[in-house]
C-alpha cells in the first residue's frame, strides 16, 4: 500500500517511488535514475492545511472536515505501462524497463560498465560455444508480455523458434554490471524481478566493491565471489571465472 505523507503528499513504493513532474499523462522523467510509475490503491491521507496534490493524482478530493483521527480515502490508481507502450518511447540514450508495469529508468551505461560487461561476455560466449542451442546476448531482454521487459547487460537462454524476446526459453543466466546510475534498480528490483519469472542465476557485477553478487532462486540471495566465481552451463560445462580480472586496469 502506499502511503501519503502530510504536507508533501509524496507516494512511496518500498521506499523508493516518487511521482513524476510535468502535466496530466506525463508519468516519467528524462536524465536520471528513477521508478516513475506505482500502482497505488489506497492512500492514507494526514490532515494538515494546504497539502498540495501532485500533477498525477486527482486533486480538490472531498473530505470531512479535520477531527482528530485521519481521513481515509481512496486514491485512483495511476496507470500501468505495456512492453508495445514501450516500443514507442524515444531513443534518447536512457534504458527504459517494465516490471509489472511499472516503469524503470536508468541512464545510458558509461565506459567501466561496457568494459566489465564485454570481458564477462567474452569469457561466457567461450563457455557455451559447443552447446550450440544456448545463445548469448549482450544487452538481451526478459520479457513477459504485457507488463514485463527487463533488459540484463548480459543473458544466456534457450534459442527460440521464432526472433522475439518474449519466445526465449530457459533464462539461464542474467547479469547486470551496477554502478552508481542503477545499483537501486539491480539490487533492490531488477535482481527479485529476473528471479520471480524464472530466470534461474543472476549476477550483479558492483563496481564499487569490484565482486559478483550472485543470487539463485530458492537460495541466499547477493552472495559475494571477490575472487573466483564459477558457473555451470546448461550442459554441464562448469568453469571458474577470475573475477579480479574482470575488473582489473578499468579507468575511474
Amino acid at each position: 500500500m502506499a502511503e501519503w505523507k502530510a504536507a508533501k503528499a509524496v507516494p512511496t513504493v518500498r521506499g523508493k517511488a516518487q511521482p513524476p513532474e510535468g502535466g496530466a499523462g506525463s508519468e516519467r522523467r528524462m536524465g536520471a535514475p528513477g521508478l516513475y510509475c506505482a500502482r497505488v490503491s489506497i492512500g492514507r491521507v494526514n490532515m494538515v492545511p494546504r497539502v498540495e496534490c501532485p500533477p498525477s493524482i486527482v486533486g480538490n478530493a472531498e473530505l470531512r472536515p479535520l477531527s482528530p483521527s485521519p481521513q481515509i480515502m481512496a486514491m485512483p490508481a495511476l496507470r500501468q505501462f505495456t512492453v508495445e507502450e514501450l516500443a514507442a518511447f524515444p531513443a534518447d540514450g536512457n534504458r527504459y524497463e517494465l516490471l509489472y508495469g511499472v516503469l524503470l529508468v536508468t541512464p545510458q551505461a558509461g565506459l567501466p560498465h561496457q568494459i566489465i560487461a564485454t570481458r564477462l561476455a567474452l569469457l561466457l560466449g567461450a563457455l557455451i560455444q559447443d552447446e550450440p542451442q544456448v545463445q548469448i546476448c549482450a544487452p538481451g531482454a526478459v520479457e513477459i508480455r504485457p507488463h514485463i521487459h527487463l533488459e540484463p547487460d548480459i543473458l544466456i537462454g534457450s534459442m527460440p523458434i521464432v526472433p522475439r524476446w518474449d519466445a526465449v526459453q530457459d533464462h539461464w543466466l542474467a547479469v547486470e554490471v551496477s554502478g552508481t546510475g542503477s545499483r537501486v534498480y539491480d539490487r533492490d528490483y531488477k535482481r527479485d524481478g529476473y528471479l520471480s519469472v524464472g530466470v534461474k542465476e543472476v549476477w550483479i557485477l558492483d563496481l564499487d566493491l569490484e565482486a559478483v553478487l550472485v543470487s539463485r532462486a530458492g537460495e541466499a540471495t547477493d552472495v559475494a565471489h571477490d575472487r573466483t566465481v564459477t558457473w555451470r552451463t546448461p550442459g554441464g560445462r562448469e568453469a571458474a571465472i577470475d573475477v579480479k580480472a574482470l575488473f582489473r586496469g578499468v579507468p575511474r
